[in-house]
């Protein structure tokens, strides 16, 4: 059903599309061979969440009901021992993903900042 309401708004003259945020790359290219199969042939722009703290990331995935990659929420786990190690192990996971979904096509990036600038800005310097 989700499909057809999107495509409804495509039909309707929605130019593109952000996704909602995932944390998986997989799930981004996935969803955008669907859409295609569908005919929803406008971009789509995939929403991207940094990760800031593990409270957060924790709150967010639950909220979202986001699937994560397998050993994730271990590797997060073990990179909070500090906030700045938690936003470096962010950054890392955030460069990483977005590179996968935009050497998969991707045709731009949508960052949810929150007006948390710290790990978006770092995420940017990664991709360079």
């Amino acid at each position: 059903i989700e499909m057809e309401y999107l495509k409804e708004k495509v039909d309707a003259g929605a130019q593109f599309v952000i996704t909602q945020m995932f944390l998986d790359g997989q799930v981004y290219l996935n969803f955008v061979k669907e859409c295609r199969a569908y005919g929803i042939n406008v971009p789509i722009v995939p929403g991207i969440m940094c990760l800031n703290t593990f409270g957060g990331l924790q709150r967010m995935t639950t909220l979202c009901k986001t699937r994560l990659p397998p050993g994730f929420l271990e590797k997060a786990k073990a990179a909070n021992t500090s906030d700045d190690d938690f936003k470096a192990w962010g950054i890392e996971a955030g460069v990483e993903m977005c590179k996968e979904i935009l050497a998969g096509g991707a045709p731009g990036l949508h960052f949810y900042t929150l007006n948390l600038e710290r790990v978006v800005v770092g995420t940017l310097l990664g991709l360079g």
